[in-house]
């Protein structure tokens, strides 16, 4: 076994990501014959132009990098939300652009796939939270309505700079405490898929996590070792180049 060390910035871990979900064999299944919802989302944006393409399909100009509800910016900062659909619905490999999550969930069938960003990974257990704004639960409670009613299965892509150090729900005692403010959380009903998973998944070698941080663009970044064959390594360093240089999110 070999190692090799690599960086990832946030956006090439969201464009690698969205590269490795666009693969997932249950997503090129439903693409296929069946049906795929993305939920609106800035990591979602990626996954969104990554399965779009598969499919020939492209994000609207006026669209990309907007198709989110909630989002966080630094003080002073200011983005625009699409005024339109933020949701894709895909079935039986169509994009049906006027629907939206909401619409979309009371026609899925089991084993259809809903992909939804989240905001707090914990790594151990691939479990994800989600922060919510919306008294009545956001849309993490559509989802929950999917994975649980309709047995959609869940895909949540989340970037490592959202990893947390104690257990989602943990978290969600605290945050949700009848006497706290401010933002509550929810337990997404799906695992995470971070930059570990799509690594491993696109290339076979095994990632770990060893260090973080930066500036100057790189803050919120990601040291790894990577560990594998030689064959596996190669698949790495192409894989790598090919994302390393993602733009950062801008509108």
């Amino acid at each position: 076994m070999k190692s090799m060390q690599v960086y990832l910035t946030v956006a090439a871990g969201k464009e690698l990501i969205a590269q490795a979900v666009a693969k997932m064999a249950v997503v090129q299944e439903k693409l296929r014959e069946g049906s795929v919802v993305i939920c609106g989302g800035t990591t979602n944006n990626y996954v969104a132009r990554a399965i779009l393409a598969e499919i020939g399909e492209t994000v609207p100009a006026e669209a990309n990098n907007r198709m989110f509800r909630g989002v966080t910016v630094p003080a002073g900062a200011a983005v625009e939300r699409f005024e339109g659909n933020v949701d894709i619905l895909i079935r039986n490999g169509v994009w049906e652009k006027d629907v939206t999550l909401i619409e979309a969930v009371d026609s899925l069938k089991p084993g259809d796939v809903i992909i939804k960003g989240g905001n707090a990974v914990d790594l151990e257990s691939g479990d994800v939270g989600v922060m919510i704004g919306n008294g009545e639960g956001g849309t993490v409670m559509q989802v929950t309505r999917a994975a649980i009613g309709h047995r959609a299965y869940v895909i949540a892509p989340v970037g490592l700079e959202k990893r947390v150090s104690a257990p989602i729900t943990d978290l969600m005692e605290l945050i949700n405490d009848p006497e706290a403010q401010g933002l509550r959380m929810a337990l997404l009903p799906g695992k995470a898929f971070t930059e570990l998973e799509a690594i491993e998944a696109l290339t076979g070698a095994y990632p770990t996590l060893i260090g973080g941080g930066g500036v100057l663009g790189a803050e919120g970044g990601v040291y790894l070792l990577l560990s594998g064959e030689e064959e596996e390594l190669q698949a790495a360093r192409e894989l790598l180049n090919k994302v390393k240089a993602a733009p950062a999110f801008e509108q």
